[in-house]
């Protein structure tokens, strides 16, 4: 197959991942391979850990290490696609497990819809009570909003799917990822697609499965990036896709609101103030009996032993969400990024 030119060019952002990286070439390997075969394009950002090392003694020619030195993920996928030598662009991630019909499912699809970009739903594979538990509650609507990429039966258009699958011309004639986005690159670059017309399709037998972050903090801090990302999506195009984004934001920015008429009614003593602080409280307290009911919905589908941690999540998710996305916005009002913002490992 080296010797011919592939069908398929997968890419494949990596840094550091010496723990994942054998078992994710060893899935990559065994996958069905479609006519015409595929190769594989892995940006990597100078990892240091050993996972370098690795990947230039596999011994396998259709796998091609370059270089990523910003170890920016948009710009690892950039590079990727531009020595890219396939008609189409398959984007993998090492921390997934791929169905072993993926690949010819995602061609297939591809070809069958004439869309610009397709996927499967977004799912995700826990291993440990914490992560079990995350994978179940990503699924619940409270959780996504209702959003059809994270529905594991849905077949039709979508705003975005997780990965994705396209016709590499597609990919440069829409300017590729947008190096600008340290994360929701692939939600920026599908809102580019569908604002032109073009189609982004799921199909629920495309499968795989991504890890989950393990600790209440890393939860929150992967939201927290999302919802300063999704900001910066909106802000570039100057719209709200969906209703759901703003949400999160909307309810910690009530909140912080609630907690400063709070102290200005302890000094204060107005009525008005304290029937607004009622008025939040009378919200607050509606959200709390919404997660856990729906904590409890969980728990009878998927183990009660789970109740416990499904209320937490919830909390990692909204929380989390809805202060990166007031954080984006208050850093264009100040004019200042934190930090956390600025970086991404994954």
């Amino acid at each position: 197959m080296s010797n011919m030119t592939p069908y398929i060019s997968i890419i494949v952002p990596c840094f550091n991942e010496k723990k994942h990286i054998r078992a994710f070439v060893d899935n990559l390997l065994s996958l069905e391979k479609p006519a015409g075969g595929f190769e594989v394009i892995i940006a990597d950002g100078m990892s240091n850990d050993g996972t370098r090392d690795y990947l230039e003694n596999i011994g396998n020619p259709d796998i091609r290490v370059i270089d990523n030195p910003g170890r920016y993920v948009s710009h690892g996928l950039n590079e990727a696609i531009l020595a890219a030598r396939g008609k189409l662009i398959i984007r993998m991630d090492v921390h997934s497990v791929y169905a072993g019909d993926y690949i010819v499912k995602c061609v297939e699809t591809l070809e069958r819809t004439k869309a610009e970009n397709v996927g499967g739903p977004w799912l995700l594979d826990g291993k440990a009570y914490f992560s079990k538990a995350i994978a179940a509650a990503f699924l619940s609507p409270l959780a996504t909003g209702g959003q059809n990429s994270h529905d594991p039966d849905y077949e039709g258009r979508v705003d975005t799917v997780h990965l994705g699958c396209w016709r590499k011309k597609v990919l440069i004639e829409h300017g590729m990822f947008d190096e600008n986005f340290i994360r929701n690159q692939d939600d920026e670059l599908n809102l580019r697609i569908t604002k032109s017309g073009g189609v982004v399709w799921q199909n629920p037998e495309i499968r795989h499965w991504s890890s989950t972050r393990e600790g209440i903090r890393k939860l929150f801090l992967q939201y927290y990036q999302y919802g300063y990302w999704k900001w910066e999506v909106m802000k570039k195009h100057r719209i709200i896709p969906s209703i759901r984004h703003i949400i999160p934001g909307l309810f910690v920015t009530g909140l912080i609101i609630a907690v400063i008429i709070q102290l200005m009614n302890i000094f204060i003593g107005s009525k008005i103030l304290a029937a607004a602080d009622m008025a939040f409280f009378v919200i607050f307290l509606f959200y709390l009996v919404l997660i856990i009911s729906s904590s409890a919905v969980l728990a009878l589908k998927n183990g009660l032993k789970y109740f416990p941690v499904f209320p937490v999540i919830f909390l990692c998710f909204h929380f989390g969400y809805g202060m990166g996305f007031i954080s984006a916005v208050a850093a264009d009002i100040f004019k200042k990024r934190p930090a956390s913002a600025s970086s991404e490992s994954r």
